[in-house]
């Protein structure tokens, strides 16, 4: 099925999907992970984050039961975040700058899984892409990284 729009709106998810895998390889690689003062008024950025995985499946109608179990997810940090529960308590810590503890930990694969999600997305994506204009935007995530992720 064609959407409206489609040849346009695929390299944006594509964008939006590179940008959240860069974001969490930052965090995951340990790269230049956000402060906690920082990252505490990040709440709703798992919101945005749980619809980065939910909206491209209906373009591509892939990998359903994987996007599903991943929106749940983030939707259970956006509803939390503020609450001291204590998965989200971890997320938090894990993914700050200040983190001390071991690398390898329940987190770390979480934030693997994630980073799956935004891969699978992209691949399925990209499999209907246009490759003009995905060539063309392919880029854009990593100048985001660049000007959005700094300390």
């Amino acid at each position: 099925m064609t959407l409206p729009f489609q040849s346009m709106l695929i390299p944006l998810l594509i964008f939006n999907e590179g940008f959240h895998l860069l974001a969490h390889t930052n965090v995951f690689l340990r790269l230049s992970p956000p402060p906690a003062s920082t990252l505490q008024r990040r709440g709703l950025y798992f919101l945005w984050d749980g619809l980065s995985h939910l909206a491209p499946y209906f373009v591509h109608g892939r990998f359903l039961p994987y996007i599903i179990v991943e929106f749940i997810a983030h939707m259970f940090y956006t509803l939390t975040w503020n609450r001291n529960y204590y998965y989200t308590e971890r997320i938090k810590a894990w993914s700050t700058k200040e983190y001390t503890g071991r690398w390898v930990t329940y987190d770390f694969f979480l934030t693997l899984s994630d980073m799956l999600g935004h891969s699978l997305n992209i691949y399925a994506l990209n499999a209907m892409a246009d490759t003009s204009m995905y060539a063309a935007t392919s880029w854009l995530p990593f100048v985001m990284m660049l000007l959005l992720w700094k300390d």
